[in-house]
């Protein structure tokens, strides 16, 4: 049976979540490491800003890609597969109606 691990958290870039995931992770003992070796590893992040603010010369100067980059490496360092990132941009202040035609697109 395949397991795919699925890591989300809004508003990823201020994550205490994530942070404390990884900080986690890198200090495990190998034996419960083990068990998440070659299982899929996702990250499924929303964010407050649209798209635009996620680039060099937008207001959070970073793609959320390069954001993600210290997890992946932690996934690749523990022996997950890391897949694609889900990534829903511009979610602050939009109706439920819009998150769910966002999410289900």
């Amino acid at each position: 049976m395949k397991t795919l691990v699925i890591i989300t958290h809004p508003n990823f870039e201020q994550s205490v979540v994530n942070k404390r995931w990884t900080e986690e992770l890198q200090g495990l003992a190998d034996v419960t490491v083990h068990k998440l070796h070659g299982k899929e590893l996702m990250f499924a992040v929303s964010t407050g800003a649209p798209k635009e603010n996620y680039h060099a010369e937008g207001s959070n100067k970073y793609t959320v890609e390069e954001l993600l980059r210290p997890l992946e490496a932690t996934g690749n360092l523990i022996g997950t597969l890391v897949l694609p990132p889900f990534i829903q941009y511009g979610m602050m202040g939009i109706s439920a109606r819009e998150y769910a035609k966002a999410v289900l697109a």
